[in-house]
């Protein structure tokens, strides 16, 4: 893996939160099943019966058919410092501004702010939990009973097929906007552009399904454990049972182009908080 370690050294006040400060323990009530989401900032991905070749030709990844069962939409850009700080109250990243994306989140915190916004739409939440553990007034570092309910259609984090199906938007090249390095300076925020900081989301031009800085910026959290792929074909894949890193995909502003390929995986600890690491949600049609 590529990727340098930059991380915040915080004073740790270690807490226990009730489950029910986040809403998050049990879904919405029935009375909310069946509600459609607002989908607002997201873009259909075409999925459904479709069938893509996922991989890079390595030990961790071999190039294997994937084929999905259902259709999902995606955030077109990467949760912004300014809807985080709106929904969750908090804005933990180092790089301040509404416009760029929130870091220096865990994975956990991920979670909950998908669990937040279902709430926030009347949705059933996806994710349950017994116990939340953290930082005060900073985020979350570890979750008790964690578990992924799919038959909800709340807000979550994409599988790392989904999230490569739709950064590919139809194309088996090196990059979503071919296979040369030329051209990384109109579609993404990296070593050579960027300034070593994040940069404002969506500037950069998006790939065939309309999702900006699919490639760049900050990394993005995957729900997969991070492990080596099956090269045999698989249905809707969602990943190790279970690991010791959840995987990271997109590469982030201090990368060389060569780690922004479609193929490229990167890995962290759930409780790791970084300056290059942010997330954007999906939800299954």
């Amino acid at each position: 893996m590529t990727r340098k370690r930059i991380s915040c050294f915080l004073a740790l006040a270690v807490f226990v939160c009730p489950p029910l400060f986040y809403g998050c323990i049990f879904g919405a009530s029935d009375d909310n099943k069946g509600k459609s989401p607002s989908l607002s900032g997201m873009i259909l991905i075409p999925s459904k019966n479709h069938s893509f070749q996922m991989g890079a030709n390595n030990v961790a990844a071999p190039v294997h058919q994937v084929s999905f069962t259902y259709d999902f939409y995606m955030d077109t850009i990467e949760v912004t410092q300014g809807d985080y700080q709106t929904l969750v109250g908090v804005n933990p990243s180092y790089f301040k501004s509404s416009l760029r994306p929130v870091e220096r989140i865990t994975w956990f915190d991920a979670i909950l702010y998908c669990n937040k916004r279902s709430l926030r739409e009347g949705l059933d939440t996806v994710y349950r939990y017994s116990a939340i553990f953290g930082i005060a007034g900073d985020g979350v570092d570890s979750m008790n009973g964690l578990s992924r309910d799919d038959s909800k259609k709340g807000y979550r984090l994409p599988t790392e097929a989904e999230w490569e199906y739709a950064y590919r938007g139809g194309t088996q090249t090196a990059f979503y906007w071919g296979n040369s390095e030329d051209s990384t300076d109109a579609y993404a925020w990296y070593s050579t552009n960027a300034g070593d900081s994040t940069r404002p989301v969506g500037l950069k031009k998006p790939n065939s399904f309309g999702l900006h800085d699919m490639a760049g910026n900050v990394y993005e959290c995957i729900y997969d454990w991070y492990g080596e792929y099956d090269s045999l074909p698989q249905i809707d894949p969602k990943g190790p049972d279970t690991g010791s890193f959840h995987a990271l995909r997109s590469g982030c502003w201090f990368n060389v182009p060569s780690v922004l390929t479609a193929g490229h995986r990167g890995k962290e600890p759930a409780d790791d908080r970084n300056l290059d690491v942010g997330f954007r949600c999906v939800i299954t049609r």
